[in-house]
This record gives C-alpha cells, structure tokens and sequence, in this order.
C-alpha cells in the first residue's frame, strides 16, 4: 500500500499536510515532481513524517505511468489559496 502524488510539490498544493498524513498513517508516500524552491524542499526532508516519503524527482510520461500502476492511491491536496 502507497500513496502517490504526481505534479507540482509546494505547501499550497497541499504537499506539508500530504506528508504529516502519510506518517500518521505509516503508510509510504511517493511524491514525484519539481520543489517550489529548494528551501521548501529542506524544510520538509526536516521533518520527521518524511521518512515516509520516497521522492522520485521528476519524472518522464513514462515514468509516471509505470508509478500511477504501482500505487494504491493517487492524493490531490490543494489548499484553498491563490489560484487554488
């Protein structure tokens, strides 16, 4: 059992929240695409809930397929900000 996110990896989208619920959970998180910044990036590999995470960096077409059939769950966490 995994969780799986494809796309853009920032706190708006959710990702902060993604992550704490994964390690609530105990259950692996693949997070796949590009960091906001590498700030951002660093402060989640700070937290201890993103032991759960196993980051693929980003990915080709095929790629993300191959992992989208691997998952158990595919996670779409958009915070009610800005453009969200």
């Amino acid at each position: 059992n995994n969780v799986v996110y494809v796309g853009a990896l920032s706190e708006a989208r959710g990702i902060t929240n993604l992550i704490r619920a994964a390690g609530k959970a105990e259950v692996p998180l693949t997070l796949c695409g590009p960091f906001d910044s590498p700030e951002y990036q660093a402060s989640l590999e700070q937290m201890a809930e993103y032991r759960w995470v196993d980051y693929q960096g980003i990915l080709s077409r095929d790629e993300v397929v191959k992992t989208l059939k691997s998952s158990a769950i595919g996670a779409s966490t958009l915070l009610n900000v800005g453009q969200y």
